[in-house]
């Protein structure tokens, strides 16, 4: 998967930060949320190969939030998924995190510092400094950026944008 990095042998960052996520908080497995998350990253990414297609996590967490890393994985939070009304506000979450990485946003999370997180082995820590420091790297223009994106996605998906653009009154 594009922008992932081994931490040590045969173990990418994505892995790694999948597994730390699932030994912390509880990640749903089956139900309504996951069918709808997966139906809307089935449809956002149609047009994809099936190996470079991201797979959206459910993790259960006090904080309402969706961010992406290195790796395949989409993480939103089912806090905020329960505030998520329709398929085309979560559409636009989803859609942001898969421009993080058509953007190459991601590239900037490489080395020593991410590579050194994963070998402390410590998920809480290391999850809450990488969040700290992928919300520094990103910037409100990247932001912006992956919002547009984002977007675009959504509407060649055929959702409707205007009901897409309902999350902004979500967060």
């Amino acid at each position: 998967m594009a922008h992932d990095f081994e931490v040590e042998d045969g173990l990418t960052f994505g892995e790694w930060l999948r597994h730390e996520v699932e030994e912390l908080v509880f990640v749903e497995q089956s139900g309504f949320f996951v069918d709808q998350v997966e139906r809307v990253a089935a449809r956002l990414q149609a047009d994809r190969a099936a190996d470079e297609r991201l797979e959206v996590l459910i993790p259960w967490s006090p904080v309402p939030t969706a961010f992406t890393a290195p790796g395949r994985y989409i993480y939103f939070n089912r806090r905020l998924l329960e505030r998520c009304p329709t398929d085309e506000v979560v559409a636009l979450v989803v859609a942001h995190e898969i421009a993080h990485h058509d953007l190459g946003h991601l590239t900037l999370i490489h080395g020593p510092l991410t590579k050194g997180l994963a070998s402390l082995g410590l998920g809480a820590m290391a999850l809450a400094v990488f969040r700290m420091l992928q919300n520094r790297l990103y910037g409100p223009e990247d932001e912006c950026a992956a919002d547009r994106v984002g977007l675009s996605l959504c509407l060649d998906a055929g959702y409707d944008g205007h009901k897409c653009l309902r999350l902004f009154h979500v967060l």
